[in-house]
């Protein structure tokens, strides 16, 4: 008789030791899938930087290979990343040559966005002499 009470009760701890040991596993699951979805936010984050960068690179090179003179500012979207953009060019009224209407320097601004993210912004200075 004695026999089977103890096995009796070791089944209760048997079934006890389960519950806990599903309990900490739910745990360990929860933080992992936490740790990956912060990883995977952050992939996204620098998935979406390399691609504002490559934009506002492509679009100050083109800015930059065009006259300079008379130029409106220009924006539009990309349709592949959803990214807006906007180009500026204007003299750099601190750098003026004083001997010609024409400004020397010319400030060339890039400026990459999504909605509800930071802007990247890229900046350069050109010469603006007519050839």
């Amino acid at each position: 008789m004695q026999n089977s009470s103890k096995h009796s009760r070791q089944g209760g701890f048997i079934l006890a030791e389960m519950l806990m040991a599903m309990i900490v596993l739910t745990i360990a699951a929860i933080a992992f899938l936490q740790t990956v979805q912060g990883a995977a936010r952050q992939m996204q984050s620098v998935k979406n930087n390399a691609a504002s960068y490559q934009l506002a690179s492509t679009l100050m090179d083109t800015a930059s290979s065009q006259t300079l003179y008379d130029k409106e500012p220009s924006e539009g979207e990309d349709n592949d990343t959803g990214l807006r953009w906007r180009v500026e060019v204007a003299p750099d009224k601190d750098r003026q040559s004083h001997g010609s209407e024409q400004p020397s320097i010319m400030v060339i601004s890039v400026k990459v966005w999504k909605e509800g993210e930071q802007a990247l912004e890229l900046t350069s200075a050109k010469w603006g002499g007519r050839s």
